[in-house]
């Protein structure tokens, strides 16, 4: 058995090289079988970064990697991410012990010149997470080629405002 390469015109190439037939020949050189080659490639992935993550409402404080903010106080969370103007949905996962996800809050994430906008607020007190991880997940369940890449941005949702802490942060 002898095996030839074939480009897609017919003519005899010296490497496999998609895409392009593989030609199985007998001894006596007759062809046995003719296979196409063109193996699938997977879509490149555009690596995306989130940089400059500000968030601000009425009490929104940040005394550490951890924003604070009063449930039901409505928030918007502003980064920079180098997409075209669109519309995603960003998944807020709470929390517990820093990681069991047990539930999770959705808002529409606006990306408009270069910025995108997140408002909402949140309906329970916890800890809430967005992360690259959760927000790839979904991307790629869409067929959406990106992934974003950014640290976590996490949340302390708490009850009342206090007139004490507002001095103390």
């Amino acid at each position: 058995m002898d095996i030839k390469f074939f480009d897609l015109d017919g003519n005899e190439i010296t490497e496999k090289l998609a895409p392009c037939y593989v030609v199985e020949l007998d001894e006596v050189g007759s062809e046995v079988s003719r296979k196409l080659f063109n193996p699938e490639t997977a879509p490149q992935v555009m690596k995306v970064p989130l940089t400059n993550v500000n968030v601000s409402s009425v009490n929104a404080t940040k005394p550490d990697k951890i924003w604070w903010i009063p449930k039901a106080e409505q928030y918007t969370l502003t980064g920079n991410l180098p997409l075209p103007d669109g519309v995603f949905m960003f998944m807020l996962e709470k929390v517990v012990n820093g990681e069991r996800v047990v539930s999770d809050e959705r808002e529409l994430a606006i990306v408009k010149n270069g910025v995108v906008t997140v408002t909402g607020e949140f309906e329970t007190k916890g800890n809430f997470i967005i992360s690259a991880a959760r927000l790839n997940e979904g991307l790629a369940s869409i067929g959406k080629p990106i992934e974003l890449e950014f640290e976590d941005i996490e949340f302390d949702v708490y009850g009342v405002v206090r007139e004490e802490l507002k001095t103390m942060v």
